[in-house]
């Protein structure tokens, strides 16, 4: 998810610039995964994307996992 407090550092890469841009104006503030990514139509976005992690412009948060064969609640 984009980090709220995130004091806009300039990103340098054209890449992980437009898919910030494209993830504040479909997400905002809320969590994604890379899964709706490709369903908006962004299919090679993984550099790009560890790139804006790197830089702290978005939060990495692990999957959630559960015990075999049960639900994950949140």
């Amino acid at each position: 998810m984009v980090d709220h407090d995130w004091n806009d550092k300039p990103i340098r890469n054209t890449n992980a610039k437009r898919l910030f841009n494209i993830i504040k104006s479909n997400f905002g503030t809320l969590a994604f995964c890379k899964r709706w990514l490709n369903q908006i139509g962004e299919i090679k976005h993984a550099v790009a994307l560890k790139n804006l992690v790197d830089l702290g412009a978005i939060n990495a948060y692990p999957p959630l996992i559960d015990s075999d064969n049960s639900y994950v609640a949140q």
